[in-house]
């Protein structure tokens, strides 16, 4: 393998685990070092275009490099990236919050997010809230 990916290919396969991926496979089957990415698109180091047909796992549905999406990333990051909620608040958070509340099921503790502490959790937790709202406090 000598192309402008090779080089990429071969740090990948010393350094990387790949999940949801058989690391044996990937003797006969190199992973595709992605250099950019513009909407549906990717392209690799060699000038290669393949369809992200799956939006990279569902977390790019507005596509890659989304000029409306990084500008208000930029913004955000401009402002603040983040902060611990242990203690502390922000604006964003507080918006995200109030918006949630406003569109949860009848019922619905308004206050669920903030007793369950689910904002601050790290790990099941962004799986727990929907389970948790549907069933209530």
């Amino acid at each position: 393998m000598n192309s402008p990916n090779s080089a990429y290919v071969t740090r990948d396969l010393a350094h990387v685990w790949h999940p949801c991926t058989q690391m044996k496979d990937h003797e006969q089957l190199p992973p595709i070092p992605i250099r950019c990415g513009q909407g549906a698109w990717l392209e690799d180091y060699s000038g290669q275009r393949y369809l992200d047909a799956i939006s990279s796992w569902w977390v790019n549905l507005f596509g890659h490099a989304n000029a409306r999406i990084n500008a208000a990333v930029r913004a955000q990051l401009e402002e603040l990236e983040q902060v611990i909620l242990a203690g502390f608040t922000h604006e964003p958070v507080i918006a995200l919050s109030e918006a949630l509340s406003a569109i949860a099921p009848c019922g619905t503790d308004p206050l669920l997010l903030r007793r369950q502490r689910l904002l601050g959790r790290r790990g099941g937790g962004e799986n727990e809230l929907p389970l948790l709202a549907q069933r209530g406090p």
